[in-house]
């Protein structure tokens, strides 16, 4: 190849970078930090994984490639990231804590105080069960009610079929509404 062909190459790989980057940055730094609640630290997690990608750019051929690789790598980061935590102070608490007002076109109407105060307690026993949640169930249920991703799109970054994405849901849900109803005797 050429210079001029390859500083095109160039050029249009780093293009299409930044598409990407953009396309799932903002999307990946959500998905980490509904794991780890600590937003600079998913900031910081899901920018190492695209400086990985930068490096390796040429393997990736196309857009469902490239959002399979950047979940499945955010996934190991965040693994990591606990294991990491875990040697560095012993019994670490995984939290999780969204940003409810990011949401909050779901629950956005006119109702009481009390309304507003049940409805703000039932979510956070939601959390809290999320919370007790293995970290494959989480992140299950992350991706689909909180991300709105297809079934299919789950398939792929867990690398399994469709109907298996479903089946883990199913049961994910079940254990979820189990540790619900359990911390609603409590």
């Amino acid at each position: 190849m050429s210079g001029r062909a390859v500083q095109n190459k160039n050029r249009d790989n780093e293009r299409e970078f930044e598409r990407i980057f953009s396309r799932y940055f903002n999307e990946l730094v959500n998905f980490v930090f509904y794991q780890i609640s600590d937003f600079e630290q998913a900031q910081e997690i899901v920018q190492d994984v695209f400086v990985r990608v930068h490096r390796n750019f040429d393997a990736i051929t196309n857009d469902k490639q490239a959002s399979n690789y950047l979940y499945m790598a955010c996934k190991n980061a965040v693994k990591n990231e606990y294991r990491r935590r875990s040697r560095l102070k012993s019994g670490f608490g995984k939290t999780i804590l969204v940003e409810f007002e990011k949401y909050e076109a779901f629950f956005d109407t006119k109702k009481s105080e009390e309304d507003d105060f049940l409805e703000s307690e039932e979510k956070n026993k939601v959390m809290l069960c999320l919370e007790k949640l293995k970290q494959s169930d989480r992140e299950i249920i992350l991706m689909k009610e909180f991300m709105g991703k297809s079934y299919e799109e789950i398939a792929e970054i867990f690398n399994v079929g469709a109907t298996a994405v479903r089946g883990r849901l199913y049961k994910a849900r079940q254990r979820l509404r189990k540790l619900f109803e359990e911390e609603a005797i409590q």
